[in-house]
């Protein structure tokens, strides 16, 4: 029953129903054990880090400090979406920290799980200026092939686009009318590239920010 509920929550948050999302949540959470405490905090702050409130996102996870780490499966989950709620906040240096210490290739629960540390890393390198930003960004892209990875891949392709207006100007309207939620997940990098949109891609882009307008503060 937690897990479908957890399972809902994300689904409904997906679909820009936020408020249910975080209703099904708090029932999950309503009836879990203790020791189905970080997994609850965990999709909960996933939720909100792409699609909500970075900062809540951090503040969830928080109480469960000590069990973000990634030497640990639900632990180092736990770590890549505080990496990635801290990227929300434009915490470039303390989110660096995390991603540093991930194992990255090593095999975890979540089927999705490498996609989103190679995800979390190269919004950092485009985020930082890092040189080999474009190079980390195809490694993510092309690395997100497993089921369920489909739409890190989709979010990381805004990533490669970075360095070219065009390109991201470009992308931003072909998401908009194929996946819009793609670009709520990249709202860091395309906030940070609103000059390089076209007037209809702002257009679109307004629209998706006014469904997500925690996401897009």
């Amino acid at each position: 029953l937690v897990s479908a509920r957890l399972l809902r929550g994300i689904a409904l948050a997906h679909a820009s129903r936020l408020d249910e999302a975080r209703a099904e949540v708090r029932l999950a959470a309503e009836k879990a054990t203790p020791s189905q405490g970080l997994e609850v905090a965990l999709e909960s702050a996933a939720i909100e880090v792409l699609y909500g409130d970075p900062r809540k996102a951090e503040s969830i996870l928080l109480p469960y400090d000590l069990l973000i780490d990634p030497d640990r499966d639900v632990g180092e989950q736990a770590a890549v979406v505080l990496a990635l709620a801290l990227l929300g906040q434009a915490r470039i240096a303390e989110a660096g920290e995390i991603i540093s210490s991930l194992r990255y290739g090593q095999s975890r629960s979540t089927v999705a799980m490498d996609a989103m540390r190679l995800y979390a890393r190269a919004v950092h390198a485009v985020l930082n200026g890092a040189p080999d930003a474009t190079s980390l960004a195809i490694e993510a892209r092309d690395a997100a092939t497993s089921p369920g990875a489909a739409i890190w891949a989709k979010a990381a392709s805004v990533l490669c686009a970075a360095d070219s207006a065009t390109e991201v100007g470009q992308l931003v309207e072909i998401l908009a009318s194929a996946e819009p939620s793609v670009l709520t997940l990249a709202a860091d990098v395309i906030g940070a590239r609103w000059d390089s949109s076209t007037p209809h891609g702002h257009s679109e882009l307004r629209k998706e920010a006014n469904r997500r307008s925690e996401r897009w503060r």
